[in-house]
């Protein structure tokens, strides 16, 4: 009676036939909570437990005896430290025992809160040590080495990677990220969601992290100025859209709805063609001065007119006051803030 009573408290009154119950079935009663909902498991985790429950439950003790077999009402630690002895001898690693040691531990107190069984013997039963050891981080050096090897192959990936070092933020946090988390102006972060795959047919979806892992993280000036470049990219990618759509426009108007075809439009179109093509073709090359100058905005080292020195060895995209001297060569160059010399050649 005792034991009713407090079944009935933790709300988990016994079920009937529980003799009959195999620690398969109640692997398989926890799969099913966490397939339709009740137990609240990450897609990955899912299919990392399933895997883990078909491993364990295939080990074979002495005597024969399948682990998945055994009856929950006579499952005792022993059993279960030899079922982890058995998945090592068989060449598993310490970090995956130990992984199906907790799916095994999650699934028996979901069965005793349920009242299958009484106790949960996995928590009477060793498990392996992990053999772990610290994680390694990178000098300063390095971390700038890397930094300018991968912007001399691709600025925008450098940008990420810049974020990334000077934050400290997981990838999948890193990929959450919406500009609405992004405080420019106090050169903060605020990060509380991921990108995570969300199974078949759901696809990548981004979802808020835990609670616990929610944090607001100060920028340092490298990956404010990395943040401000991608804004900065992100307009011009949106204007780049919004130019094009004339002709977006006009090919759906007469190929769709089947408008008429007038001169005027002919017209319209063919002299945005053409100022579309002067912008695209404003890169050029000659013979051209720069005179000497002092400004702040913001740069990188690898471009031909920033190699002035820093002190702290800057190689990412940065902001500082800094000043030019008198300088005269030829390059491949756009109309910019350092090009803005007449052509009365041309």
């Amino acid at each position: 009676m005792s034991r009713l009573r407090v079944a009935e408290n933790e709300k988990r009154l016994p079920t009937g036939g529980t003799s009959a119950r195999s620690v398969r079935a109640a692997l398989d009663l926890y799969l099913d909570a966490a397939d339709t909902g009740l137990i609240e498991l990450a897609p990955r985790t899912i299919l990392t437990t399933r895997s883990a429950a078909n491993t364990m439950c295939a080990i074979t003790l002495l005597g024969g005896r399948q682990f998945g077999q055994l009856k929950l009402n006579r499952l005792s630690w022993q059993e279960i430290e030899e079922m982890y002895t058995v998945m090592r001898t068989n060449g598993s690693g310490t970090d995956w025992v130990r992984r199906c040691a907790t799916v095994l531990s999650r699934a028996l107190e979901f069965s005793r809160k349920r009242g299958l069984i009484d106790g949960n013997p996995t928590k009477d039963a060793t498990r392996p040590r992990s053999t772990r050891s610290k994680p390694h981080s990178p000098t300063a050096d390095a971390v700038r080495a890397t930094l300018k090897r991968v912007r001399g192959q691709d600025p925008e990936f450098a940008d990420a990677v810049t974020v990334l070092a000077s934050t400290g933020m997981r990838k999948a946090e890193l990929l959450g990220l919406q500009w609405d988390d992004v405080d420019i102006s106090s050169g903060e972060v605020h990060i509380s969601a991921a990108i995570t795959d969300a199974g078949p047919g759901k696809k990548i979806q981004r979802k808020a992290t835990k609670r616990s892992d929610w944090r607001d993280v100060p920028l340092t000036s490298n990956a404010l100025a990395a943040m401000r470049a991608q804004r900065d990219l992100g307009a011009a990618r949106g204007q780049l859209v919004f130019a094009t759509a004339p002709f977006v426009g006009a090919i759906v108007a007469w190929t769709v709805f089947t408008d008429p075809v007038t001169t005027r439009e002919v017209v319209s179109l063919v002299i945005a063609a053409v100022g579309v093509s002067f912008v695209l073709r404003s890169d050029h090359v000659h013979d051209h001065a720069h005179d000497p100058i002092e400004h702040d905005h913001e740069h990188v080292r690898e471009d031909g007119h920033h190699d002035h020195s820093h002190p702290d060895g800057e190689v990412v995209r940065h902001q500082h006051a800094h000043s030019h001297e008198a300088l005269a060569h030829a390059h491949p160059h756009v109309p910019d803030l350092h090009h803005r010399h007449d052509h009365a050649s041309a």
